[in-house]
């Protein structure tokens, strides 16, 4: 297993998933999905999930959107705003342009309190086995998972199983409870 720093991890995990073709992201996507369902969290009322960027290769969240839609759950996506995200509430009339980083964010709506989130779907490059995560180097998660409830849920999404240890975690780095890759359910001793 892969021992390494952030630097070195985002680099060669963004270049892995771009090696991805679209059929091979949507098939390990599809399988994610599959996993999800292991865990007893559709019960929930408040799902934040981010809006994949599929020119980045992503995981694709339109399963998980639909299923929630579904289940008429309030679903909230994140939108970068003065340089933190800010978290709105979509339905199906909610209209989206990209913002400057090329991510789909809706162009208005509800904001909604952080504190209310029950269950928080992340994005990440690679997790290890402890369940610190390497996203893309701004900290918008970070920032924003700090703010949550104790009790809110924090699952990663990844394409691609786990290292054994990223090597420069420091105090603001928040670790996840669970990461969903399309083999298993991780869960971490955080819970």
């Amino acid at each position: 297993m892969i021992n390494a720093d952030k630097t070195f991890l985002r680099s060669h995990y963004k270049k892995k998933r771009l090696s991805l073709t679209k059929r091979e992201v949507d098939n390990l996507s599809l399988r994610v999905f599959k996993q999800l369902d292991k865990l007893n969290i559709w019960k929930l009322k408040h799902y934040h999930i981010f809006i994949s960027i599929s020119k980045y290769n992503e995981l694709d969240t339109s399963s998980i959107i639909n299923k929630l839609k579904s289940k008429q759950k309030n679903i909230i996506v994140p939108k970068i705003s003065n340089n933190e995200l800010a978290h709105i509430s979509i339905n199906d009339e909610t209209e989206f342009s990209l913002n400057e980083f090329g991510i789909k964010e809706p162009t208005y709506g509800n904001h909604s309190i952080i504190e209310n989130l029950d269950i928080i779907f992340i994005p990440l490059l690679a997790f290890d086995i402890e369940g610190h995560r390497v996203g893309y180097g701004k900290g918008y998660y970070d920032r924003f998972l700090k703010l949550t409830n104790n009790s809110t849920l924090k699952i990663g999404l990844s394409l691609f199983d786990p290292i054994n240890k990223i090597q420069n975690i420091n105090d603001n780095d928040v670790k996840l409870d669970y990461c969903i890759t399309p083999k298993q359910v991780y869960k971490f001793d955080n819970l």
